[in-house]
């Protein structure tokens, strides 16, 4: 993508190039479980959704690093290794807000 096209982009609502299909975890599923599904769903990350409310992401880093490094097994709950400092912003936010929030 080049500088015109990101400039294009970032103008635009974030609901013009969100996904409405999204796949998510809860926080009692285990690492094996997120890893097929982020495998076959060809995703780096998830997020986890409990009583549909947002309580954390995992990407296959958090595997990686928090999970596989430390030595856990793979029925490991995805709760003990998800990120919960969660940042968002709405379909109605521009997409500069959503890079401006991801640079910070």
């Amino acid at each position: 993508m080049n500088e015109k096209e990101i400039s294009a982009n970032a103008r635009k609502r974030c609901r013009e190039i969100m996904t409405s299909n999204v796949t998510t975890a809860n926080r009692e599923m285990t690492l094996q479980e997120v890893a097929v599904l982020m495998r076959d769903g060809d995703m780096g990350s998830l997020p986890i959704v409990e009583s549909k409310l947002l309580v954390g992401m995992v990407t296959d880093r958090d595997i990686v690093i928090r999970a596989i490094a430390d030595g856990k097994d793979v029925s490991t709950t995805i709760g003990e290794v998800m990120t919960t400092a969660i940042f968002s912003v709405t379909p109605n936010d521009f997409v500069f807000e959503a890079i401006r929030l991801m640079g910070d």
